[in-house]
């Protein structure tokens, strides 16, 4: 459900649209919002903005199990990935552990033209060459930028400007057959 204009948060903040869940997802009315936009956490909802807009999905947090968004013209989000967007402490975990010594990365920066950040968690950085990425890091390029990541089964790819990808997962055993990765290209291109 929608409310167009005035939208309330749980705080009492005011947004362009205030959504629910209805029948286990969200529709947005701004496809642009919903891939372009910046998302955060406010107690439990979730706050989408980007281009003067704002939207609010009261009590998106407090679902078990978070939904998926859609916007009218069918693009869409899985709930892990919003989490992820939107920085919540929960969605960011590393299946590979190192020695006991805290989460091990899954890869690495190995090109970048222009700028780039990471957002780990609720905490966005720059990158730069060499640093080690995570799984559930959400990477992002600037306008006329390009970033290039080797993770740790070798796979090499370079992520475009103004592009947005979260690190969902990497299963890698050189000693195994099953493994696997999963990233979600949220906006632009890569190779």
């Amino acid at each position: 459900m929608s409310s167009p204009g005035n939208g309330q948060l749980s705080n009492g903040a005011s947004a362009d649209w205030a959504l629910s869940v209805s029948e286990g997802k969200v529709v947005l009315p701004d496809t642009d919002l919903l891939l372009g936009g910046s998302y955060s956490r406010v107690g439990p909802d979730l706050v989408i903005e980007g281009g003067g807009k704002k939207a609010v999905i009261v009590d998106y947090f407090a679902q078990e199990n978070p939904p998926w968004l859609f916007s009218d013209s069918g693009a869409h989000l899985d709930g892990a990935t919003v989490r992820s967007l939107a920085g919540d402490q929960g969605a960011w975990q590393v299946a590979q552990a190192g020695g006991g010594s805290g989460p091990a990365p899954i890869g690495s920066v190995t090109t970048l033209s222009g700028t780039a950040t990471v957002q780990r968690g609720g905490t966005v950085t720059d990158l730069s060459v060499g640093d080690p990425v995570y799984q559930g890091d959400v990477v992002q390029t600037g306008a006329g930028s390009s970033l290039g990541l080797t993770l740790a089964d070798q796979t090499i790819f370079s992520l475009g400007a103004n592009g947005r990808m979260v690190l969902n997962s990497l299963v890698y055993d050189p000693s195994q057959s099953d493994n696997s990765i999963v990233m979600t290209l949220v906006q632009g291109a890569f190779a």
